[in-house]
């Protein structure tokens, strides 16, 4: 006799398999996804301190909004928020992926760093 085809153990067994791999797998994408977010929020960070700096060069001051930081050719990211906390003789910015998972903070007393808020300290 011959046989053709999966008997119905065989075809639970792969599906149980494959749903296995599928549960490991998810949380690690999940917490890679999760890093490159913030890896962009860090970039964007990085990018508005360089504009920080570029403006504060020009104006003698530093910039109070991202239209002044525009003003040195800093484009914001789509999906990175970033905000100016302060203005004048200092500059805090903050920056963070709304899918990420931490702010990120940088001051002109201290360069970029994570944090729990976007508050400079």
């Amino acid at each position: 006799m011959e046989r053709r085809g999966f008997t119905l153990i065989e075809l639970l067994i792969v599906l149980f398999i494959l749903g296995l791999l599928a549960a490991l797998l998810t949380p690690v994408a999940l917490r890679v996804r999760a890093r490159a977010h913030d890896a962009a929020a860090m970039l964007v960070l990085r990018e508005a301190v360089l504009a920080e700096t570029a403006f504060a060069l020009r104006a003698g001051r530093y910039a109070h909004d991202l239209a002044e930081l525009s003003a040195v050719g800093f484009r914001p990211r789509a999906g990175v928020e970033l905000r100016v906390l302060a203005g004048g003789r200092t500059y805090c910015l903050a920056s963070r992926h709304p899918q990420g998972r931490r702010w990120f903070v940088a001051s002109d007393r201290a360069g970029p760093r994570p944090s729990g808020a976007p508050a400079c300290r």
